[in-house]
């Protein structure tokens, strides 16, 4: 923007001189005297709005660029700066309309600097458009590959698209550029802690609260590293030093519950849950984080309702499905879609209801992970398994099979226990080798290296020798993925299977008894009616629930609970002995 061919001349390029040079309130003061004089006068309108949009009053940019455009409707680049202070103000929708219509005029007249495109990209994260987001971004970066904001905006759309590496290096590249951007090194810290480099995210976040010690949200990012570490004194201190900063900040309330939750204090935990969502009762990661607090403490029917709210938060993988969502209303004549949402375990378990809403009288089709369609396959019909969500093209409604607990008003005493409801594929042979004659028992030591409780839902191979030491027992690992090294580096006998989920079923159906970490061959012996013992971290997954030896998901199932966070030794030793009791009788 310039100043040519403007009226007061001289006065008019003193304040646009302070304007570049960032001197925005004493440009500020020159321009509205100005404007008395020509109040219509769209390039006084416009520089108004853009040093307003430059000193952070987006609201006065908005309205300064809208009377601008109005003067001047045909001036691009008025248009182009009301659709960055759109973006800059909150109105992402209205920004998108605005920029994209006046992308190809831009780029024609040369005009599409990187500030447009990374204008874009705000209002395209604002709205949830992640794949558009990045491309916007980068573009951006493209043209201004020093745009910091940009990168650290871009780190952010990787980030909640769970491409973590990418995530961390792009904050690396604006740290680089700006050593002390605290938005770069706060989310760096967070990507490294959510991609489970705990020790990494510890170092850059604690440099980050030494740069800003009253800042109550890198406080809390920091707490939430530590309890990841098991510094659970740490991480409690953390939380209590940032609400002590602002007792107004929700979200230090709300790792404070998830805290008090991994301690198992959980009225403590509901408390502090409740807390944040007094202060914010619209965010969605509060009322997850409430969720999971109220399923473990065995609140199904509340916590079902308050799991409603994950399809809002953020970063959470979910696949766009057409047509309207089923209410829980009568499913009789009508065709439901269910899909898959989570993990592989969630699936298995929450397959269970699909053949209940076919009995009530709907015809049920179920969208899975193409591993589990032969499994899926198995359940009580008419259900129709597809492995693809695009092959479901004719349906009346659909559901997330993780929202059935709760459009079924499920609470703990009518969980559907109707085990087994799955069974071995057909034509799946056994992957067992023959018997010799004593005992088979199916093992798995770790679970899926992804997931960020890994670390303390696993355990390693060596913490088990003590059950080798039993006679009379053969051993068959049912463990996949990298923890199957553990074999060779114990030298403990264990015939290693490494099986796909249904010859894990075929060998599940000949085995005696399956030991295992929380994992999805858990739900899978459990699913299939298989006696299984699951050993528990200290603070167990929601569905696991508190003080008890059985699971009402799991009739087969039989509880091992760490005393203490990281004690895996005392649930051995129990495991060792209940395996010798049995063999006595």
């Amino acid at each position: 923007m310039n100043t040519d061919g403007l009226p007061g001349d001289a006065t008019l390029q003193l304040a646009f001189d302070l304007h570049q040079q960032g001197e925005y309130s004493a440009a500020l003061a020159i321009y509205r005297a100005l404007l008395q004089s020509y109040p219509d006068n769209a390039q006084i309108l416009g520089l108004l709005g853009s040093a307003c949009r430059m000193s952070g009053d987006s609201d006065k940019a908005v309205d300064f660029l809208r009377k601008a455009v109005a003067a001047a409707p045909l001036r691009i680049d008025l248009k182009a700066e009301y659709g960055i202070a759109l973006a800059e103000a909150g109105e992402p929708a209205a920004a998108l309309d605005l920029l994209e219509d006046l992308l190809p005029a831009l780029a024609a007249q040369r005009q599409d600097a990187g500030v447009v495109y990374a204008a874009l990209g705000d209002a395209c994260l604002a709205l949830d458009r992640l794949d558009d987001a990045t491309g916007h971004y980068r573009t951006a970066l493209a043209k201004e590959p020093e745009n910091t904001a940009a990168l650290v905006n871009l780190g952010t759309a990787l980030q909640r698209q769970r491409r973590h590496k990418e995530a961390i290096a792009v904050y690396e590249s604006a740290l680089r550029l700006e050593p002390s951007n605290l938005g770069a090194m706060t989310n760096l810290g967070v990507a490294l802690q959510e991609s489970g480099q705990v020790d990494d995210s510890l170092a850059i976040l604690k440099c980050a609260a030494a740069l800003a010690p009253d800042d109550p949200g890198i406080r809390t990012d920091l707490a939430v590293s530590q309890l990841k570490a098991g510094d659970m004194e740490s991480a409690e201190d953390t939380l209590n030093r940032a609400i002590a900063c602002d007792s107004g900040y929700g979200r230090a309330w709300s790792n404070l519950g998830n805290l008090l939750q991994s301690r198992l204090l959980i009225a403590e935990a509901r408390m502090a849950h409740e807390n944040a969502l007094a202060i914010d009762p619209d965010e969605p990661e509060f009322h997850w984080n409430y969720a999971i607090t109220l399923l473990l403490d065995g609140a199904l029917k509340e916590g079902f309702a308050e799991y409603e709210w994950r399809r809002r938060k953020s970063g959470l993988a979910r696949p766009r499905v057409a047509g309207p969502a089923w209410d829980g209303t009568t499913p009789r004549g009508r065709t439901i879609l269910l899909h898959a949402e989570q993990g592989l375990g969630d699936t298995m378990q929450f397959s269970r209801y699909a053949p209940l809403l076919a009995r009530a009288g709907a015809r049920v089709i179920l969208a899975c992970p193409e591993q589990l369609a032969p499994l899926l396959s198995t359940l009580d019909g008419p259900l129709e398994i597809v492995s693809k969500l695009n092959a479901a093209s004719v349906y009346d409604c659909h559901a997330p099979l993780m929202s059935l607990p709760h459009l079924m008003g499920t609470t703990l005493k009518n969980i559907p226990v109707n085990v087994p409801y799955l069974s071995v594929p057909p034509a799946t042979p056994s992957p067992l080798p023959a018997s010799q004659g004593g005992k088979r028992i199916g093992l798995v030591w770790a679970g899926n290296p992804d997931n960020p409780d890994a670390r303390h839902r696993s355990l390693p191979l060596e913490t088990l020798r003590p059950l080798f030491d039993l006679d009379g027992i053969e051993w068959i690992s049912l463990q996949v993925g990298p923890a199957r090294r553990q074999i060779l580096e114990t030298g403990l006998l264990v015939h290693d299977l490494a099986p796909d989920l249904s010859a894990a079923a075929a060998a599940m159906a000949e085995l005696d008894l399956v030991i295992t970490v929380d994992t999805a061959l858990a739900h899978l012996a459990g699913a299939l009616g298989r006696p299984f013992w699951l050993l528990l971290s200290h603070a167990p997954d929601w569905r696991w629930l508190l003080d008890r030896d059985e699971s009402p998901w799991y009739p087969t199932a039989r509880l091992f609970r760490q005393p203490a966070p990281g004690d895996w030794a005392p649930i051995v030793e129990q495991v060792r002995d209940q395996l010798q009791a049995a063999a006595t009788h």
